[in-house]
């Protein structure tokens, strides 16, 4: 899964902060190859990993660990708002309760075959 996509970043998004670069090439990870339109909805926890969150264990309800998950998800809006202000990615639908949010990447698949012309 998404590993075209993955190293279309690397060529298409060079410009990106960071944190944005690492979060862009997890969300092109998730999304399948195959797909006519690249997309990612698999939630913020994901994306906070990417970016090395401190993530506490999801029982855990110590304050603790709520001041951790609620910086970590703060560090992936502003990371996520990054993104789509660059244009790398477009928010298909919204988040809430029970629902992830979507979104559209910006990527072109990468064209192998120049690669296979300049190595032969």
């Amino acid at each position: 899964m998404g590993a075209n996509y993955a190293e279309a970043v690397f060529e298409q998004w060079p410009h990106l902060t960071h944190a944005e670069h690492r979060a862009l090439v997890r969300m092109a990870l998730v999304a399948p190859d195959k797909a006519r339109a690249p997309a990612y909805w698999a939630g913020w926890e994901n994306l906070a990993f990417a970016l090395g969150c401190d993530m506490p264990s999801a029982y855990d309800g110590t304050p603790e660990a709520d001041r951790l998950r609620a910086n970590a998800k703060r560090s992936v809006a502003r990371v996520v708002a990054g993104l789509e202000v660059a244009g790398a990615i477009v928010r298909v639908r919204r988040g809430r309760l029970g629902v992830q949010a979507e979104y559209h990447l910006n990527l072109r698949p990468v064209d192998k075959s120049r690669y296979n012309e300049s190595t032969g």
